[in-house]
């Protein structure tokens, strides 16, 4: 699929999804456990914590993809020195911004909880969380790095037997911490302890697949503004992105009670549980992206072609069953009548994240060409749209409402990023058909299947 031997691929997709499917379904068997113990109103000021932590490892200025994009790229040519210089000058800058950005956010903590409607119950511990919130921002950042070093040297399968029982103890940790303080701040604490572990495992593996990371050495001047340029377009795409798939949630705990995020926090956790899927396959894709287009870009072109047919394939049919039968599903996950309220939405949800799913292969194959800024100006003029539509339509409709333009923006970025992939790699033009078939159609399929199913119901 990337150059490499299809079995090397297909070796490393195994290991990419036993690292992230074992901790998604420990994290599904404890959703409805984290609920019971911090009810609605305190699973979604969790559930916007999660997304918080996620969101800020922009702190690393983009640079773990960096960092994954220059180790692949030194490798294929078999430069070594190369490949270490560049993870010790994004580490230089990743670091201490990490600490600075953690700092604002604790120090933060008292305004940012003040925009959200929480209870009295809920309006101290809102502090503290967002207060721990802050001390994991540079633990996420140093993880993310160093992951990104496996990857770009396709130790997949060790990454995999690293990140499985890793994944599994951020998901089951915390919950057991509740165990004896049920608040949401115990939660949080317990991310931080086990994201700290993290970090020095993953160092360790780093260390491991790429020994001259061992010797500190830095790259020059000329090189070190190309990693900034790199990062600084990719830190765009990984701040605006995250916010545009959170400012849903967040216009939502403004603009009625927090405890409305309940059910849209448990449908959005169900749905977006497809990215797993891509988190599989994409750090996957982008490696082999990277070294392919340094040798063969028409190799890559078709590589391309297949990586999106393979994000549709292993999407489409768990998204048609979420828009089907999602109703008994969520009934049986997360109870009456959280799982009646969460399940419509859901599948709303699911028509925005199979254009997603695939988009992703778009915009991996964009950054692989080193042209992250395709991406950016998407996001960047999505952003302003996007709470435009919300601040219009969550009034109106709510829950619903906000789920629909969460969808559709996703449409509407599978365009932009199928444009983008051209505009960075011009052979691409000659799979443009097959491309946007692969984008558009399936979510189109979902969309009818919803309708459908709405008619029939009455």
């Amino acid at each position: 699929m990337s150059g490499a031997a299809p079995g090397v691929w297909r070796r490393d997709l195994i290991w990419s999804g036993i690292g992230t499917l074992v901790p998604a379904l420990a994290a599904l068997w404890a959703v409805p456990r984290y609920t019971a113990a911090l009810g609605a109103g305190g699973f979604g000021l969790l559930a916007m914590v999660w997304a918080l932590v996620g969101w800020f490892s922009v702190a690393d200025l983009g640079l773990s993809r960096a960092i994954t994009h220059g180790v692949a790229k030194a490798l294929a040519t078999g430069d070594t020195r190369a490949a270490g210089a560049v993870v010790w000058s994004a580490l230089a800058l990743i670091f201490p911004l990490s600490l600075v950005v953690g700092g604002v956010v604790a120090g933060g903590a008292p305004w940012a909880a003040g925009w959200l409607q929480a209870s009295e119950a809920l309006a101290s511990d809102t502090v503290r969380s967002l207060r721990w919130v802050g001390v994991a921002i540079p633990l996420t950042v140093l993880v993310t790095a160093f992951r990104g070093v496996g990857e770009g040297a396709r130790a997949f399968p060790a990454l995999g037997a690293v990140r499985a029982p890793i994944g599994v103890a951020f998901a089951l940790f915390p919950l057991w911490l509740l165990g004896t303080e049920p608040r949401v701040s115990t939660a949080v604490q317990g991310i931080v302890v086990v994201r700290g572990a993290a970090v020095v495992v993953h160092a360790i593996l780093a260390a491991a697949v790429l020994p001259t990371l061992r010797v500190p050495r830095l790259v020059d001047p000329v090189a070190r503004r190309a990693l900034l340029s790199y990062g600084g377009w990719t830190t765009v795409v990984q701040s605006v992105g995250p916010l545009l798939n959170m400012v849903d949630r967040f216009l939502l705990g403004v603009l009625a009670p927090v405890a409305v995020l309940g059910p849209y926090g448990v449908a959005s956790e169900a749905g977006t549980r497809i990215w797993l899927l891509a988190s599989v396959i994409v750090p996957v894709l982008f490696t082999g992206y990277a070294a392919t287009l340094a040798t063969s870009p028409a190799d890559a072109v078709g590589a391309y072609l297949r990586g999106l047919r393979l994000l549709v394939v292993t999407a489409f049919p768990v998204l048609l069953g979420a828009v089907l039968v999602g109703d008994p599903v969520m009934r049986w996950w997360v109870g009456e009548p959280l799982g009646a309220t969460a399940a419509p939405l859901l599948a709303v949800m699911a028509v925005g994240l199979m254009a997603n799913q695939a988009a992703q292969g778009s915009q991996a194959f964009v950054q692989a060409a080193g042209q992250p800024v395709l991406t950016a100006v998407g996001y960047l003029w999505q952003l302003p749209v996007t709470v435009m539509a919300l601040l219009l339509v969550v009034p109106r409709a709510g829950a619903t409402g906000a789920a629909w333009v969460w969808a559709g923006r996703f449409v509407v970025d599978a365009l932009w990023s199928a444009w983008a992939a051209e505009r960075a790699v011009p052979l691409a033009r000659q799979v443009r058909g097959e491309a946007f078939r692969l984008l558009l159609l399936p979510p189109l399929i979902l969309a009818a299947a919803y309708l459908v199913r709405r008619v029939i119901a009455g």
